[in-house]
């Protein structure tokens, strides 16, 4: 395991800041959110925006922490934390795509990407590929 955070791994992060920073915005607005996702705006369904911009809003925090730190052991667990996010939200996207249309796309065309630069971070990081980056 390497003990400095590689350039590959805080790019990692600055994809992650901007689209935390994003979706956190989306999803506070429901009205917007919801209809870019083809569904009918009601107060449950704005409420559960809501809570899925909190929960990312909380992943963008960890990234704005992460970035300030030097060493991978710092910022491991947060990395472990966004991959399991991220596969977890794959997960539930692919098992409702019937149901949720066009944000099957959307999730695919942007957690999936992310998805991939996460793991490659861990990957090199844990020293089980070799850097991509110098």
């Amino acid at each position: 395991m390497l003990d400095e955070i590689l350039k590959f791994t805080k790019i990692t992060f600055y994809i992650q800041l901007i689209y935390g920073i994003i979706f956190t915005l989306l999803f506070w607005i429901p009205t917007v959110s919801l209809s870019i996702f083809g569904v009918t705006y009601t107060d449950e369904a704005g409420a559960l925006s809501q809570m899925i911009g909190a929960a990312v809003a909380a992943l963008t925090v960890g990234t704005i922490l992460a970035l300030r730190k030097r060493e991978w052991s710092e910022v491991q667990v947060k990395m472990m934390m966004e991959i399991v996010w991220q596969l977890v939200v794959m997960i539930v996207v692919i098992v409702n795509a019937p149901l949720l249309g066009i944000y099957t796309i959307t999730n695919v065309l942007i957690v999936v990407p992310e998805f991939a630069f996460t793991l490659l971070s861990i990957l090199q990081q844990e020293e089980i590929i070799k850097p991509l980056l110098k």
